[in-house]
């Protein structure tokens, strides 16, 4: 579901209720960088914290992937020398207090080549728009089989940069692809489009990964 009961996080969508094959995933460390609080009354702890989670689906226009970063708050008991979950939801109270994630230390190389690869996945597609983990890019060509190209090496003077908050990476840059398709009465046609990107990555069991790139 996109939007599941008792949980801190949600997709408004105007075709959720028709959503199928939905899946959740966490990214990264939900724990790191959590205020927790002793409540004596209650005998309780509270826990304030960030995570990151996507959710893939599918819909009548087709796939989707969204990125959600959950403000969360939970309450935690100890009992016979174990921890127990007794409440977890999103936390919009304000003022907040400052959760700061680990920076993981992600070589900057080795962020730019993942983000170079994640281009080359995108534009393996033979569809009229890009994946939904690629930039948000379409072609004129319907229906019918497109041909995707990258147009130089979108890596190339992009700066990776770490964010305490979410301890996401976000990589920015410029990119450039070609559509090639052939249309009828037109024959063989060429569409370039370009842009600002934003490509944004998590460090998952110690690897990291790109988890979309968005057009900035």
């Amino acid at each position: 579901m996109l939007q599941p009961q008792n949980c801190p996080q949600q997709v408004k969508h105007w075709g959720a209720g028709d959503a199928t094959n939905v899946t959740w995933r966490i990214h990264g460390a939900p724990g790191d960088g959590a205020v927790i609080h002793y409540n004596g009354e209650e005998g309780r702890f509270h826990v304030l914290g960030t995570a990151v989670m996507t959710a893939s689906y599918e819909t009548t226009s087709g796939p989707d992937l969204k990125l959600r970063i959950i403000e969360f708050w939970a309450r935690v008991e100890w009992a016979e020398g174990k921890a127990k979950l007794a409440e977890l939801r999103n936390y919009d109270d304000t003022p907040r207090p400052v959760t700061e994630k680990r920076n993981p230390q992600v070589p900057d190389q080795l962020a730019l080549s993942l983000v170079k690869a994640a281009f080359e996945r995108c534009v393996k597609t033979r569809k009229s728009q890009l994946p939904p983990e690629c930039p948000d890019t379409y072609s004129g060509a319907g229906s019918s089989r497109v041909s995707w190209k990258l147009n130089g090496d979108p890596s190339i003077n992009a700066k990776p940069r770490f964010e305490p908050s979410t301890g996401l990476i976000h990589v920015g840059g410029d990119y450039s692809v070609t559509a090639s398709y052939s249309q009828l009465f037109f024959g063989p046609t060429s569409e370039p489009a370009s842009g600002r990107y934003d490509a944004i990555l998590s460090v998952d069991d110690g690897k990291p990964q790109v988890l979309r790139i968005n057009t900035a």
